[in-house]
């Protein structure tokens, strides 16, 4: 139908799961909306930015399943420059430049007044939700 959002394109390989589980990430290209990142994992079915995602992002092949690791190098390219055509890469970046701060900033605040760590956990809670809802939704090109 004219003016649907419809998955142009989709790129998917299995990683590996810190229990030896094989989970299966998703790159969907959408019309409409651009990227959108999924991982079958547990938290990646909540909708939530995953550890697996996160080192895709970075560029961490070593998670690939290795029983697929040839059918998948060429997936993982293709997931790699997707990445960098989007923006992940930076945004990951500033995201970690942010929580890193906050932690930094909390163990100031924690040795002075409680009250103010219960804020600084709900901003980085709050800025982790934004960003899975972002990966998980869609990012446009950057």
């Amino acid at each position: 139908m004219k003016g649907e959002d419809v998955i142009q394109k989709r790129i998917s390989f299995d990683v590996l799961g810190s229990k030896e589980n094989i989970y299966t990430i998703d790159f969907e290209f959408f019309s409409k909306s651009g990227l959108r990142v999924i991982c079958s994992c547990p938290a990646g079915n909540r909708g939530n930015f995953c550890k697996h995602v996160e080192a895709i992002i970075k560029g961490d092949d070593s998670i690939l399943d290795p029983d697929f690791i040839e059918r998948s190098k060429d997936k993982f390219q293709q997931a790699q420059q997707a990445v960098k055509e989007y923006g992940l890469d930076k945004e990951l970046y500033e995201y970690e430049t942010m929580v890193n701060n906050l932690k930094a900033e909390k163990k100031q605040i924690e040795s002075k007044i409680l009250p103010e760590i219960k804020e600084n956990k709900s901003k980085m809670n709050a800025e982790k939700r934004r960003f899975s809802r972002r990966v998980y939704r869609g990012v446009n090109k950057a």
